[in-house]
Formats: structure tokens, sequence, C-alpha cells
């Protein structure tokens, strides 16, 4: 039966109920749909409602001190893979096939997301300019009216009931928008699981202090109870701190990579530490995500500045290989169905690569930071709301053409640098997040569309 305090919980106590009561289902391993039933029986079917809301999902790589170049070789520019000259910065030439993309692209054995069909593959769309050796350079995803598009997506997904809403593991770029949610910075990876057992406390504390909130709180839990049918844990669950106890033991458990986890990421012994703290922030995340506990991760990258990497192709080509199969390993993680919404976790995704410079493309010897014009570029896996493959065109030749796209029809355009389509690429990745022109809207302000980047109605 539906209580009415429940129902009218406002505010704060409001967002605490949905918090809280989504993470105690996930830590009871409650399936999303036998949760939300819990919160309709408690609440009415607008709060759950509110707790189903489905904005996608963000996973942000954020690269700088020049590993932002390693994607380079996932990725490349088409002309610079078909090139057989030996001095361009690609790493294997000959083994380089177009990808199923909707713009010239192409990929290689290593190139993560080709089996998952075109709407999955990755977006390379030219975006701001350089700043050779930042850890955290802003310009590829800040708009020209100062919007930060982390900041603007997380006020987007603003509308879920996330236990922690945005975790940032330093450095990172984020920004500022109306209506985000602060960010919950961490050093590591390893500190994501701890994070929400304090988040867990914090939470319980506000309970514990709010009486009609204390009242929903018990009757959400005893719902949860029965939903689960673990009588074994009654005695352990109890609103507040004990309830907090119960979700940082299970959450823990849940949520930290597995030794099957560590063996399919490859990240055993010996294997690089920026490697291994990507991929933990990986595995993490999937688990994370499908469990509705955060909206968004923003997680370094690689970072060490790959000048001499042409200098051990062997090793190149190990970190190429671990790089793709971690971001492969990713999606297959995350590809189980939410029956909270019957749509795959997979679909709900999207994932941005953004950083300081991806270095000269011609120039292999000393992998020159600069790029023609300063240029700079984004990798976005758009899930469906992208078009795919290459926008703009980055010559192999010594002052050969290196230029974007019109945003407004995603043909090439000479006339346009990576610095002039920068807001219009920002608003076509807010785009992929919400599917709504609208809510695009609140955070993009310019003139020019941005359709040239999109693909319309794909969940009509």
């Amino acid at each position: 039966m539906v209580c009415e305090k429940t129902k009218n919980l406002r505010g704060s106590s409001r967002r605490t109920f949905l918090k809280l009561t989504s993470a105690i289902g996930a830590a009871m391993a409650l399936d999303r749909a036998r949760v939300l039933d819990v919160i309709a029986d408690s609440g009415g079917s607008a709060l759950a409602d509110e707790a189903a809301k489905r904005p996608r999902k963000l996973f942000c790589i954020n690269d700088g001190g020049g590993g932002f170049a390693w994607y380079t070789q996932l990725f490349p520019w088409p002309d610079i893979a078909d090139a057989a000259r030996g001095n361009i910065s690609y790493f294997d030439p000959a083994t380089a096939t177009p990808g199923d993309t909707d713009k010239p692209s192409r990929v290689n054995e290593y190139t993560p997301f080709t089996k998952l069909g075109k709407g999955k593959q990755m977006s390379v769309m030219m975006s701001g300019t350089i700043m050779v050796h930042s850890d955290a350079h802003a310009g590829p995803v800040t708009m020209d009216n100062g919007m930060g598009l982390l900041a603007a997506a997380a006020s987007i997904q603003a509308v879920n009931s996330a236990l922690v809403p945005v975790i940032g593991i330093q450095p990172f770029v984020f920004g500022n928008a109306d209506g985000a949610p602060g960010v919950t910075q961490i050093g590591s990876a390893d500190e994501m699981v701890e994070l929400f057992n304090s988040a867990a406390s914090q939470y319980a504390i506000q309970v514990g202090s709010d009486a009609e909130l204390y009242e929903a709180m018990f009757k959400a839990q005893a719902g949860l109870l029965r939903a689960a049918d673990r009588p074994t844990v009654r005695r352990h669950l109890d609103v507040g701190r004990s309830a907090a106890g119960f979700l940082g033991k299970n959450l823990a458990a849940l949520l930290a990579p597995t030794d099957d986890d560590l063996a399919r990421y490859e990240l055993g012994a010996g294997v690089d530490q920026v490697m291994s703290q990507l991929g933990r922030a990986l595995i993490t995340a999937s688990k994370a995500f499908k469990m509705g506990l955060t909206q968004m991760v923003i997680a370094p990258g690689l970072r060490g500045d790959p000048h001499g990497a042409f200098n051990n192709v062997g090793g190149m080509r190990d970190t190429v290989r671990r790089l793709g199969l971690m971001m492969d390993r990713f999606m297959e993680d995350l590809d189980e169905v939410d029956s909270g919404s019957g749509r795959r976790h997979s679909d709900d995704v999207v994932m941005l690569i953004h950083g300081d410079t991806p270095k000269q493309p011609r120039e292999r010897s000393n992998w020159d930071d600069g790029t023609a014009n300063g240029t700079n570029w984004v990798y976005a896996m758009g899930n469906g709301r992208l078009k795919t493959g290459a926008f703009g065109v980055y010559s192999a030749d010594d002052g050969g053409p290196v230029h974007s796209v019109n945003p407004a029809t995603g043909e090439l355009d000479p006339n346009r640098s990576s610095a002039s389509t920068t807001s219009q690429v920002n608003a076509a990745i807010l785009y992929a997040l919400s599917g709504d022109h609208e809510v695009v809207k609140r955070y993009y302000n310019g003139n020019e569309s941005y359709n040239g980047y999109i693909v319309e109605d794909v969940d009509g």
C-alpha cells in the first residue's frame, strides 16, 4: 500500500530515499525491476518513475601528459593509416582495413567494438586545440559559452537517483554547468569501492535526523526484505548506521574486481600501474553502472608521454592490444539486460575520450607533441545516436589538408578548424546522452546546428 508520507517526500529527503532504496536493493542483489516495484508500493508510481529515468551513463577517459596519443593507434585517421611511408605515426599500416562506420574509418586487429555493429563504433570528431603536457586540458570539452561538457552531462543525468552521481579519479576535467552535481573526487580506482560505503554512511546520518524519511526508509526496507526473501539479512539491516554498515560490506563484495575480472582484463602481476588502474576503473564502473549506483565515472588514461614508443614496436603493440582489450571487456560486462528498462546496460552507456594532444600523426621518430594547426579531437562512442567514423581529414602529406566538417551536414569543410567545431561536437555528445534536442538547448545556445554528427530517433 502506498504510504502518503513517502509519496510526499520532497527535496533532499526525496532524493535520499531514492538513492538509499536503490543502493540497498543493489546490495541485496535484487534486480532493478523488483526495486522499482518496492518504490512504487511505498511511494506511488510517480516516485518509481522518477527512480527509473534513464539518461545514459558516461564513462570518460581524460588522458593527458601525451598519453592521449595512444588512441590514435586504435582509431587512426584514414589517410594516416593508409600511408605507406615509414615515418607515419601508425604502428601497423599493413593491417588497417575500412571500418563499418557512417564516415570513413580504419580499424585494426586491436580496435575495440568492431563486432558490436555500426552504431557502437567510435566517432572521431575534431574539437578544441592542443595543450601539450597538460593532465587536465579542458579545451576540447568546453563550449563557447563556457559550459563544460562533463558538467552539462552530469546535470542531464541528475534526474537519476544514483548514490554517488559523479566519480572523478584525479586528475580530471569537469567544468561548470547549471544544475550539475558536485564531483566525488578520489585518487585512484582502488578507492572507488570504499567510496560507496562512505556515501551510504553520510546518507544514513541524514535518515536518522529526519523523522518522515526514517519512517519511509523503514517501510521501504521491509519491502525490499520481502522481495529478496532473505531472512538472514534482517538481523543485519536496520535504518540508519547499521544499514550503512550492511551497504558498505555488501557493496564492497559486489563492486570489487574479482580474480576472474582481473584475468579477463589481463591485469595480472607485472602490468604497468597506469594500465592496471584504468582497467580496474572500467571493471568497477561497469558493476556500479549495472547496479544504478553512479551515472558517470571520469578516469585518467595512460598519461605517460610516449615520445619513444615507435622505438619498441613490440612493446607498443602490446600497449595498444591491452588498451583495446579492456575497452571490449567493459562493453562485454555491460551486455546484460536491465530488468528495470528491458534494455541492455551496454545500450545505455556513452564513452568519451579526450586529452591534451594526440601528437603528430606524420612524425614517428620522436612522435612530436604538435599537430598541424594545433588540431585536436575527441573520441566518442555514442551508442547509436552519433554517426560513426572520422569527421574531418588529416592528410599524411606534409602541408596537406587538415580540417573539420560542417557541423550541420557532417560534410568536409576546408574552412573549419577543430577549434571552430568544439561547441557543436560537445552538443552532439550531449544529444548522445539525452536523445533530446530540448535538453541539449539548456546547455548549447549556439546558432549552428550539430545535426551532421547525430543520428535522429534511434529509440523511436
